[in-house]
């Protein structure tokens, strides 16, 4: 099993007047399987990105603080927070806004690209709520929308799993799985004896068989296979 850490001192940083954001892939690092984007965003209040367009990505939005306002060509005029999971299937072409809907408090969300599996797709919008207070693995977002998941365009599967300290969890690929990404949104973890893997640290995994990840404090991660 192939395994890559990074930690949050090694990604890129780019910053705006009002933006700050963590980026893992970035030009020398474009790609991880089908993943090719996966930034931590702090959006000031009242600022945000005016409408502007995508076409043939797969573009994930999961909040953790304060509350974004999309707007998109399709007509769909949402507000997402802590709990909520935003997919957006640009495909052939989509245009969107994404503001802090507030004037006092920043926004903070983890967004994330995947390359789609086919090109020109018929473009999409969807989202679901979930728990993250809930202790275990929740399915978000798969091929198929099994388990009640948002449906992507790619064989990809991302998980939202919360555990509490000394946790020893055993965590199985699927078969057709070529890598695992891991985000420690908050805690300390390590897998298979790569110890201290700590908040906004990740790490890329190559499977060959199952392994194990030990919550060494209560811990919420981000899972993506692909």
């Amino acid at each position: 099993m192939k395994t890559n850490l990074i930690r949050r001192q090694d990604r890129q940083i780019s910053t705006k007047d009002w933006r700050i954001a963590w980026h893992e892939y970035f030009p020398g690092r474009t790609r991880f399987g089908q993943l090719t984007g996966f930034n931590f965003d702090v959006v000031s209040p009242g600022q945000g990105f005016p409408m502007h367009s995508h076409r043939d990505m797969e573009i994930i939005t999961i909040p953790t603080e304060g509350e974004q306002f999309h707007k998109d060509s399709l007509g769909n005029s949402q507000i997402i927070g802590l709990g909520m999971i935003q997919l957006m299937s640009a495909g052939s072409g989509i245009y969107h806004s994404e503001m802090n809907a507030s004037d006092l408090f920043p926004f903070k969300s983890y967004q994330i690209w995947i390359y789609p599996n086919e090109k020109n797709l018929s473009p999409s919008y969807q989202q679901k709520q979930y728990d993250p207070l809930r202790t275990g693995i929740q399915l978000l977002v798969s091929p198929n929308a099994e388990a009640d998941s948002l449906r992507i365009h790619q064989s990809a599967w991302l998980y939202y799993a919360n555990f509490s300290q000394n946790s020893p969890v055993t965590f199985t690929p699927r078969t057709d799985t070529q890598s695992v990404y891991i985000q420690v949104i908050k805690g300390n973890i390590s897998v298979n004896g790569i110890e201290k893997i700590q908040t906004e640290d990740s790490i890329e995994i190559e499977p060959d068989q199952p392994f194990q990840i030990y919550f060494a404090e209560d811990s919420q991660l981000i899972l993506i296979e692909s």
